[in-house]
């Protein structure tokens, strides 16, 4: 049985986790003391109709909460395939979120402003953080992207195709994704920008994609970086990674890191891994 504990920030999407887990059919529990994890699983293990389970375990649990390390060192030490998801987002967005919802974080009080109260429970967080299998950090995520990442890792997809590979574009004036393993800076290329039919348009657009193939160091570039990737990844799947995450950024985030994105993403489809595809910041002005 696959078991996977959903931790991590106040308002960082963990509701949104476990709704995406239960679509994967993991029967799933929110707000579960940490006490009662090992006893759960337990009843699961015993359940013949229940092949995976996911709990919600987070600061609401009080005093019971660092009882998750007892509990995940249990379950692993009678065999069970306990996973931790970490939830996490940067503590502006967090502080953004609580305002646009109105909802009250659950250490905020008449002493504890929001600011506060995000701290203090990221002191509290951070050791549960450094056991964790999977962390994913949605500031810059919507609904959708969270979603994707999860099914992912979670769902059967991933374990077909060894490895999930998250290939995504940025622009460097709204700065380097955190998630990222390997970034590469597209801003060696021609400018897009400054084409006037072109500026309006983005690296997904046949004109964009025409003018950017034009050039020859363009062309060498992706002939060395698949070479890379197709020497690493195989690699990277013998040693148990899961998940790889390769960035492209450019200036704007418009024309030449999308540009990339797209033909890296088609040529590891190619290759036949699972792939998703984001662009961060080809909406933005």
């Amino acid at each position: 049985m696959r078991f996977v504990v959903v931790t991590g920030m106040s308002g960082a999407g963990k509701t949104g986790a476990i709704r995406a887990l239960e679509d994967l059919g993991y029967y799933c529990v929110d707000n579960l003391p940490a006490p009662m994890i090992s006893s759960f699983a337990e009843n699961c293990l015993n359940a013949e109709t229940i092949e995976k389970s996911a709990v919600v375990l987070d600061i609401r649990s009080g005093v019971w909460f660092t009882q998750i390390f007892e509990e995940v060192q249990k379950l692993r030490s009678k065999g069970v395939a306990c996973e931790v998801l970490f939830m996490d987002a940067q503590d502006d967005i967090l502080v953004r979120r609580y305002k646009e919802t109105r909802r009250r974080h659950p250490l905020e009080n008449k002493k504890n402003n929001i600011v506060s109260a995000l701290r203090s429970e990221r002191e509290r967080l951070n050791a549960v953080r450094e056991i964790a299998d999977h962390v994913i950090d949605t500031s810059f995520f919507s609904a959708k992207r969270t979603r994707f990442e999860l099914f992912a890792i979670f769902g059967e997809e991933q374990r077909n195709h060894g490895i999930t590979v998250n290939v995504q574009s940025f622009g460097f004036k709204y700065g380097i994704p955190k998630d990222a393993d390997m970034v590469f800076d597209a801003r060696f290329l021609a400018n897009p920008f400054y084409v006037p039919e072109l500026r309006e348009q983005t690296g997904m657009d046949e004109q964009v994609a025409d003018f950017l193939s034009s050039e020859a160091c363009c062309n060498e570039f992706f002939k060395k970086l698949f070479d890379m990737l197709e020497l690493i990844l195989p690699n990277y799947v013998e040693e148990g990674k899961n998940h790889l995450d390769i960035a492209f950024g450019c200036t704007g985030g418009h024309h030449r890191s999308v540009y990339l994105a797209e033909k890296t993403s088609e040529w590891l489809e190619n290759k036949g891994y699972f792939v998703m595809v984001h662009h961060r910041d080809i909406d933005k002005e």
